[in-house]
């Protein structure tokens, strides 16, 4: 894959799927990733149940994207949602933070499900970042072990465990419009 060519174009292949998947050279992606579903594989103590549950949390995903022009590729239990479509990286960033807020609300439900029955919350982590077009089927990992939501014991326990983090290029973009708290 690294050194073929397109036989049409002539470019390298990663190029040629960059220009024929993405309106600019660089975009927005979001990493989904539930850090929990080992934990949560345990506590269910059942393939099948497990299973079942994956198909929903799965199904839960792809429901907030359906309609959105973006590109979704799986690899493993990572999710990476590239906004490949958008003709800046300033409305990628932007489609991508409401895309992100707008999958976190629709996981509050189940992670308090999740948190009520099992005790463990369902640990959805989103991380939007810069990716070159380039890279739109590179996995990018970004590991991180932030614990960005502090949520007291008594208020708010639906959101332990949720939690989006942006890299410093997508913060720039989209901090006119939404607030945002510094890591350092």
């Amino acid at each position: 894959y690294k050194n073929q060519i397109c036989s049409k174009c002539r470019f390298p292949l990663k190029t040629s799927l960059a220009y024929q998947e993405c309106e600019s050279d660089e975009i927005a992606a979001i990493i989904v990733k539930f850090s929990a579903l080992k934990n949560i594989r345990k506590l269910l103590k059942s393939q099948e149940l497990y299973t079942k549950f994956y198909i929903k949390l799965k199904n839960l995903l792809m429901a907030q994207i359906k309609g959105i022009d973006c590109k979704l590729i799986t690899y493993g239990d990572t999710f990476v949602i590239n906004m490949n479509k958008e003709l800046s990286f300033a409305t990628s960033a932007n489609k991508a933070i409401r895309l992100a807020l707008k999958i976190t609300n629709s996981f509050v439900s189940l992670n308090s499900k999740v948190l009520e029955e099992l005790n463990s919350p369902l640990n959805l982590n989103l991380t939007i970042v810069k990716k070159p077009a380039e890279e739109l089927q590179t996995l990018t990992t970004y590991e991180n072990d932030v614990k960005l939501l502090t949520v007291k014991k008594s208020s708010k326990k639906y959101l332990k465990g949720l939690q989006i983090v942006l890299d410093q290029y997508v913060c720039d973009e989209v901090n006119k419009e939404y607030k945002t708290d510094s890591l350092y």
